[in-house]
């Protein structure tokens, strides 16, 4: 894995039919990152999920190297 912090692979989060996040890949590296997007584009959703905070989702989310 390198030295990612975060690794997402097809990540994807839906409530009932609406998409939040679809096929989501991203790596995240040490440093300062921002997610920027507009409202209502799943930034506090991935965040959430990277926390732990949400679940019911489907792909892979890796912090330091653990699933």
């Amino acid at each position: 894995m390198g030295n990612n912090i975060i690794k997402c692979e097809n990540l994807n989060k839906s409530y009932g039919d609406k998409v939040i996040l679809k096929n989501v890949n991203i790596e995240i590296m040490p440093g300062i990152i921002a997610l920027v997007a507009p409202n209502g584009y799943g930034k506090t959703t991935f965040i959430e999920m990277c926390c732990g905070l949400r679940n019911n989702y489907k792909g892979k989310i890796k912090i330091l190297a653990k699933k």
